[in-house]
């Protein structure tokens, strides 16, 4: 809770030791699909969730903040959030789902990520990911707002199933 609401603003993102909470999120992204401790029911109050938060306001300070893409790229943090709902989506208040899917969309819509794709979106990865607009997109598609901020994953999933 804290947290989350800290990095909503400019001054704390940027005096974030940036390889050490990318780090954190790749780390419990990754520990939650190897897990079975995430079937659990409720799943809204753990550290899992409250990561994607975390990344969520990361990435949308994407321009002010140079290293975050080398470190998201490096920790593997695309392929670690699509694998997370692949798994876990299901389990997601529709609202963190919004948010995992926000942070992913602004991550594809970097220029790091256009130009390093493969390095970003191993094609296991994109396998997975062509599924989500079907699987658990669809609510997300009604409202233009919302839509709105997850265009660039609509596009890259559009992308990926031709």
């Amino acid at each position: 809770g804290l947290l989350r609401n800290a990095w909503a603003h400019d001054e704390a993102v940027q005096t974030t030791d940036l390889p050490l909470l990318v780090g954190y999120v790749a780390g419990v992204l990754r520990d939650a699909c190897e897990n079975e401790r995430m079937n659990k029911e409720d799943i809204t109050q753990r550290q899992e969730v409250s990561s994607l938060h975390y990344l969520r306001h990361l990435c949308r300070h994407i321009d002010r903040l140079p290293r975050f893409t080398t470190l998201a790229k490096d920790e593997r943090i695309v392929e670690r959030v699509v694998s997370f709902l692949d798994a876990h989506a299901d389990k997601l208040p529709k609202d963190d789902l919004l948010v995992a899917c926000q942070a992913l969309s602004e991550l594809i819509d970097s220029e790091d990520f256009q130009t390093f794709e493969e390095q970003y979106l191993p094609e296991k990865s994109g396998d997975r990911l062509a599924t989500f607009k079907n699987r658990f997109l669809g609510p997300f598609l009604d409202d233009y707002d919302t839509r709105k901020t997850i265009q660039p994953l609509l596009r890259q999933i559009q992308d990926l199933n031709y």
